[in-house]
Parts: structure tokens; sequence; C-alpha cells
């Protein structure tokens, strides 16, 4: 009788621990791409996408004008593939406005039949942390995000305002 009570607690441990590692895996780990699923995917057409660098709380900012160059677009986009991110409890874990960049991606999806939806994704980022329209991520992977945003920083073709 002793062995068979033992049993069944030792049965509901192990399915309380599955039940929490799979609902860790599911709702808090995410790759960039399941963050994104529905907003930008492979069948999304960026129309432009938005660089901005925000100092002293976002006082001070360089916007770039919208870049539509296709070549630079999957270039900022390929800075962020593969990306893993651990989702944060909290909204005030982080402040959108003390990361470093931004970006606004113009992104066209079709909907239905001849039917599109033209939305604009938020990311606010530095090396460590992500926002996603307002829901905020700490990157766990290697990534080369904010190295593309200096290279284009850098770019003397693109002009850069500054407010």
């Amino acid at each position: 009788m002793k062995k068979k009570k033992l049993l069944k607690l030792l049965v509901i441990a192990i399915i309380f621990i599955l039940f929490i590692f799979i609902f860790r895996e599911i709702f808090i780990y995410k790759t960039i791409e399941e963050v994104l699923s529905g907003k930008i995917d492979e069948e999304t057409e960026v129309k432009g996408i938005i660089v901005s660098i925000g100092q002293n709380n976002w006082l001070k900012r360089k916007i770039t004008p919208t870049i539509k160059d296709q070549e630079t677009m999957t270039t900022i986009l390929e800075g962020f593939r593969n990306m893993e991110l651990k989702k944060l409890g909290n909204r005030s874990d982080i402040d959108r406005y003390d990361l470093d960049y931004s970006l606004q991606i113009i992104a066209k999806n079709q909907v239905a039949e001849k039917h599109y939806s033209t939305e604009t994704v938020h990311l606010f980022f530095d090396e460590n942390y992500l926002d996603v329209n307002g829901v905020p991520y700490e990157i766990i992977s290697e990534s080369h995000h904010t190295d593309v945003i200096e290279e284009i920083l850098n770019n003397d073709e693109i002009e850069w305002d500054e407010y």
C-alpha cells in the first residue's frame, strides 16, 4: 500500500516537472522567428525600414530616412536571424527608451486573396535586450544585430537626420 502511494506521488511529481518544462519552453523561450511570426515571415513583403539610434533616453536621436533598398533591408533582417530570446515576465524589467537602437519595419502581408495588410513592427534593442511592439525579451544567444546597425551608421551613402 505504501509503495503504491509512493509510486503515485512520484508519477505526479514527474508530470508536474514535465509541465513546468513544457510551459517554459512554449511561453518563455522563443526564437525571433516565432516572435515575429504573422508580422514578418517568409511571405512578408518588407516595404521599408527606418533605423533610429537614441541617446540620452531618446531625447537626442539619429534617424535614417525610410530604407527601401532590398539588399540593405535583407542585411538588417539577417542580423536578427536565429536569435534566441527569453520573454521577460514583467514589462518594467526593461524600458524600451533605455535601449540604444530602434527599427520600424513596414511590413505588407496578404490576409486574403487580393487583400493585404500593412503594419509597422517596432523593435527597440541593444546587445542584450529586445522589445517587440512593447513585449520585452532578453537575448540569450550570440547575435550580430548591433554590428549590422553600426555598419549602416558608418555607411556614407545613408543620410541621417538628427533631432
